[in-house]
């Protein structure tokens, strides 16, 4: 009964209201997105993706169901902070990162997180992964709100935190000695349990809020969240269906045998009444009264047990409702995200009954002058002469013989601070203003689409290759969720992008969230 309740919660057409945060509470977060500022610079020790997530899987290795305490040559150290005793508030893992600590970007910090959550509660690397990113935002929603961790956290782990550290910075070079990552567990967790890590703390509606201020509003992490939810309650629906059936069976056999005991005390009863009994009779009415008073205990067990399977009831209950009210804010974000991109269609197409003013002609240009080895350099010409009028300085070498322009600006892929990149360039003063955190392929085409205002350029994440959609600023907004070759070409229509897979399939995906129509 109860799998078809999730079946029909799950399915049915949405019968509430589109989901609402309270917006003087999330007053303060709204109009400040969480960005992680990473160390950009040269890199003294290059690690591999392996190796930094060695680190986490070291900690993770080391867990025990226990309070305990488990560290990375002192470098890492997590406390896992439990307290059983205990039914009021969160237990919870404490990252603590020593002043020796070299991680420096959020996608490392996030796979040491994934690989202990790997290691310790046994998820798989897409679920760590999920989740780590979500612990980080958690982390650096509430850091240094001590207040906050006091009112939801058990004694135990508060404890081992500080205003000053609590939380994550949203700065690399605050991490060392300065990080208290509070990872919220599920009470009674153990290894293999989807809900080890909370899911009702993560998704604290600030933290869901915080989601929303991405420019793609976090749709494409929300639904791999709402997807991971609807796993976690499918596993407590069937957990709560076994609990249901075995006290409802331990009730049943207790109702019989209690029965059976009055009955049999009654007739002795009667015989007493009639005659004297035997010392056997009278033995066995003692053995009776004291097995009665073993079942009326027996029965107290069970009422404290149905009051455990009616919690787990409301947390069901609950679940249900975070998933329902998380699916309907995407559905209503994709709408809004939709019609604003054909009000935007719809301001940029010129009517056709008005003349359309010739422009003047430029008197500068860019150029790209390419060198025998297929670098190029990026210049400023004369428009009419051709003649060179100087270099942009800062880039090593300018890959794909292709720029994009916003305005009189220009966007090439290429090298510069020993990294391949996106790189935005002025032609005053013929220097880098801005460029993209994430390596670009070499080999990428280079697409603007101009609805959205947006640049498509192939990127590297954990040693493959996706397709990256980045904003004027150069900062990565989507990526797709499938890898793609490094030299695939990028068509972009209205609702649609096509690129190449690995494997030579052509992938078409959803212009929004970079996912797979097919």
């Amino acid at each position: 009964m109860l799998k078809l309740m999730l079946l029909v919660l799950l399915t049915a057409v949405p019968v509430l209201g589109a989901y609402e945060v309270d917006s003087d509470e999330l007053a303060p977060y709204i109009d400040s997105p969480i960005e992680f500022q990473n160390y950009e610079g040269p890199l003294e020790v290059v690690q591999t993706r392996d190796e930094i997530l060695g680190i986490g899987l070291h900690l993770g290795e080391q867990f025990t169901p226990e309070f305990g305490q488990f560290s990375y040559f002192g470098v890492y150290t997590v406390i896992h902070a439990v307290d059983p005793t205990l039914t009021e508030g969160l237990d919870a893992d404490i990252m603590l990162l020593s002043d020796r600590a070299r991680v420096d970007h959020i996608n490392n910090f996030r796979l040491i997180i994934a690989g202990y959550l790997q290691g310790a509660y046994e998820y798989l690397e897409d679920d760590a992964a999920l989740l780590a990113e979500y612990i980080t935002i958690y982390n650096a929603v509430f850091r240094n709100e001590l207040e906050f961790f006091e009112q939801r956290y058990k004694p135990v782990v508060l404890q081992h935190l500080t205003e000053e550290s609590v939380g994550l910075s949203t700065h690399y070079s605050d991490w060392p000695g300065g990080t208290e990552l509070v990872i919220p567990l599920t009470d009674g967790t153990r290894p293999g349990d989807l809900a080890a890590v909370s899911p009702f703390a993560l998704l604290d509606p600030e933290v869901r809020e915080q989601l929303r201020t991405r420019d793609n509003r976090g749709i494409a992490t929300r639904k791999a969240m709402v997807e991971f939810l609807e796993r976690v309650l499918a596993e407590r629906i069937e957990e709560l269906d076994r609990a249901v059936e075995r006290l409802d069976r331990d009730r049943d056999e207790l109702t019989r045998r209690e029965d059976e005991l009055v009955a049999e005390l009654r007739k002795l009863e009667e015989r007493r009444a009639a005659e004297d009994l035997s010392d056997a009779m009278l033995e066995r009415i003692a053995e009776i009264e004291r097995e009665l008073a073993e079942v009326e205990e027996r029965e107290l067990e069970l009422e404290e047990r149905a009051e455990e399977v009616a919690e787990r009831q409301d947390e069901v209950d609950d679940l249900t409702d975070l998933v329902r009210e998380e699916r309907e804010a995407i559905a209503e974000d994709t709408r809004e995200m939709l019609d604003l991109e054909e009000q935007v269609a719809a301001l940029i197409d010129e009517p056709e009954d008005e003349p359309v003013e010739e422009p003047e002609p430029p008197e500068e240009s860019w150029f790209i002058l390419m060198d025998d080895d297929d670098r190029g350099r990026l210049v400023r010409i004369a428009a009419e002469s051709g003649d060179p009028l100087g270099e942009v300085t800062g880039l090593q070498a300018v890959w794909g013989r292709k720029f994009k322009t916003i305005g009189d600006h220009a966007v090439v892929i290429a090298d510069n601070e020993g990294r391949t990149r996106l790189a935005r360039v002025t032609p005053d003063e013929r220097e880098v203003i801005a460029q993209s955190d994430f390596e670009i392929s070499r080999r990428s085409e280079l697409v603007l689409h101009a609805q959205e205002n947006r640049f498509y350029a192939v990127t590297r994440y954990d040693d493959e290759w996706y397709l990256g959609r980045f904003d004027r600023d150069l900062r990565l907004t989507a990526r797709s969720a499938e890898a793609v070759r490094p030299d695939t070409a990028i068509m972009v229509s209205d609702t649609r992008v096509y690129v190449q897979a690995p494997d030579d399939r052509v992938l078409a995906l959803d212009l929004v969230e970079l996912e797979s129509m097919q």
